[in-house]
């Protein structure tokens, strides 16, 4: 190549250089912007104009060893009005574990918020018992997201629990329209919508409910209702026959069938459900399921969270959930004797006797002086027919407290067993003064007078086992079979 060659390419050479260079550039660049984007600090994003930063926060641990959450509350404060958020709680008054997801959560919303990072702070309130910030948090979610189904089935929901029934069917009216497959919001909307006496719009949201999820027992036991209701027996009896079908323990199915036989003309069908759903324990029908519900449930992780959802779930029956939730929170706080007693009775209702027997051990072993968990532990052992067992743990409790009612009654129960009776009699009395409405009280006081023979003091005392308790077949059932001994004059 001659020297005229080599200046004749030179430009061409420089700009190639100047290319290869800026390839590099930016090959360098895009790996710098790919290590920041994995190495950043949380919640470090620059925040839009006018809005503060999010303040730093930290575990610390307080003057008795547990855990606080120390943060800036006035910055917090101001960094949540800034994005139009409720105002946080203070974190002296707050769960630690609970509070520590708020901050993280809040990280998440700025700085800019979207429907569903503000919607799930407001799972984090909600599950957390924050019922008022929950709801102002959906009501944002719904403002940026109008369309946002799962933020109007959870607005639904507080509003109801706030009383707002108004205000929850519209809500409700929203999810099911953005999503219609959702079975648990025609659910509500129906019951809500049956409450307020627009049956027809009512009627409607169950049939989805039912066409949705066949076997829900809930959805034919609501259709049954609605149709006896309305004096359409035959239509209601069908759909109750379905719902005891798919649920043989749904007490409330059991009873308003037995009513709409009688209407039908059918008194032994009806006394035999009237039976049945007198042997079944109150608030035994299988409650709604709710996965959304659920899910904001999980999402809000605290122990309080989880202690909330085991309640909840306990009083709607559903038994073998709350007592998998009692296992988590005793996991987590084994000093927890409240706990273990719950614990306890949840694995006494599901049928593990020895498990309840191993959970109630424990709370009086954490807490000896713990009299309701001597006294369940004694009625355990009964189940367990250990009743000198169970005598001994009842008079440990009775040695804490002479004067506790429960603890008289289940001693007084255990002599029974033993056919003690004459030393049964003075324990159920003297828990009954205590315990004056206690029931069954009063049923066991009639049997053991009964046993003693002292019929006329017996039916008495069955008499107002019957006013406290007007369902109980048991009491009714001696009560018949006490007269008709009075009648013959012979002896009990």
């Amino acid at each position: 190549m001659t020297r005229s060659d080599s200046a004749r390419d030179r430009p061409a050479v420089r700009s190639a250089r100047r290319i290869w260079a800026g390839l590099v550039a930016i090959g360098v660049g895009a790996l710098l912007t790919t290590w920041w984007a994995w190495n950043r600090p949380t919640g470090l994003t620059a925040p839009a104009p006018g809005v503060p930063r999010m303040p730093p926060f930290s575990r610390v641990p307080s003057s008795n060893g547990t855990l606080i959450i120390r943060v800036d509350h006035a910055a917090l404060t101001a960094y949540c009005r800034a994005l139009q958020l409720p105002d946080p709680p203070d974190s002296s008054a707050t769960d630690a574990a609970t509070y520590e997801l708020i901050c993280h959560r809040l990280q998440g919303v700025g700085p800019q918020p979207s429907a569903d990072s503000v919607g799930k702070l407001g799972e984090i309130y909600n599950g957390n018992g924050f019922a008022d910030r929950a709801q102002a948090c959906y009501e944002h979610a719904v403002r940026l997201d109008p369309r946002g189904a799962r933020w109007w089935h959870l607005l639904g929901i507080v509003q109801v629990e706030s009383g707002d029934s108004a205000a929850a069917v519209e809500s409700f009216r929203k999810a099911v329209q953005f999503d219609p497959a959702n079975a648990a919001a025609h659910a509500r909307l129906g019951r809500l919508l049956s409450a307020q006496e627009a049956l027809e719009e009512a009627e409607r949201h169950f049939q989805r409910w039912l066409e949705l999820r066949p076997t829900d027992t809930n959805a034919h036991y609501e259709l049954g209702k609605l149709a006896f209701e309305r004096g359409q027996a035959e239509p209601a009896k069908g759909h109750l026959l379905d719902a005891v079908r798919h649920d043989p323990k749904n007490q409330s199915a059991h009873y308003l069938l037995a009513r709409v036989l009688a209407k039908l003309g059918d008194e032994a069908a009806a006394a035999e459900h009237f039976r049945t759903a007198d042997q079944l324990p109150n608030n035994s029908a299988t409650p709604l399921r709710d996965p959304i519900r659920d899910e904001m449930y999980a999402a809000s992780q605290s122990t309080a969270a989880l202690q909330e959802h085991m309640l909840q779930h306990w009083q709607a029956g559903r038994r073998e959930e709350a007592y998998q939730i009692a296992l988590q929170i005793v996991g987590r706080r084994p000093g927890d004797f409240v706990m273990w007693r719950n614990a306890g009775l949840l694995a006494r209702e599901t049928n593990r006797p020895v498990e309840a027997e191993q959970h109630l051990r424990r709370s009086v072993e954490v807490n000896p002086g713990y009299i309701l968990g001597h006294t369940t532990l004694a009625e355990v052992l009964r189940d367990l027919k250990r009743g000198d067992e169970a005598l001994l743990a009842v008079d440990h409790a009775l040695r804490i407290e002479p004067d506790d009612g429960t603890a008289r009654l289940v001693r007084g129960s255990l002599l029974i067993d033993a056919k003690r009776y004459a030393e049964a009699l003075p324990e159920l009395e003297r828990g009954l003064v205590a315990l004056p409405d206690h029931g069954n009280g009063h049923a066991m006081r009639g049997f053991a007078l009964w046993a003693l023979g002292r019929l006329d003091e017996a039916e008495l005392a069955l008499r107002r086992a019957e006013q406290l308790m007007p369902q109980s077949e048991w009491v009714k059932q001696r009560l018949l079979e006490l007269e008709a001994l009075k009648q013959q004059g012979a002896p009990p």
